[in-house]
């Protein structure tokens, strides 16, 4: 596949994964909106919002990490092959994941880089491919 469409799919997929972060955080307002009457009055921006913002990104990449992609990325069908240090990959991953999913500028670069890589796959020497799947035949 195209090295640009797999960018695509992958911006796709950073998408999708964001709003399975966020989503639960959006449900917990409108649930205190509603039952309270009034929105909270901390806000967005309170510490022990971040603190719990923070935790829910960390454990949610790192276990996408551990089994093999992100919901993204397994809507999307593709996959990062690891080419050394998989375990220091697998671990590394999900801390750039979050600087960068904090920080969207970072991705920015990725558009001038040779196959369109992300700066931690460079560094971590991954590459992104096409997923495939395996037909599972229903009829026994």
């Amino acid at each position: 596949m195209d090295s640009k469409k797999l960018f695509l799919k992958r911006i796709y997929a950073g998408i999708i994964d964001m709003f399975v972060v966020v989503l639960p955080f959006v449900m917990i307002y409108y649930i205190h909106l509603s039952t309270i009457g009034e929105p909270i009055s901390y806000g967005y921006f309170s510490v022990e919002y971040r603190i719990l913002y923070f935790l829910s990104m960390t454990v949610y990449f790192f276990l996408c990490e551990m089994f093999a992609g992100s919901v993204g990325k397994r809507i999307m069908g593709i996959q990062i092959i690891y080419n050394k240090r998989v375990g220091l990959s697998k671990f590394l991953r999900p801390i750039f994941k979050i600087i960068s999913f904090n920080f969207p500028i970072l991705v920015a670069p990725s558009l001038f880089i040779k196959n369109y890589l992300l700066f931690y796959d460079l560094i971590l020497k991954n590459e992104v491919s096409e997923k495939k799947f395996e037909r599972k035949d229903l009829r026994g």
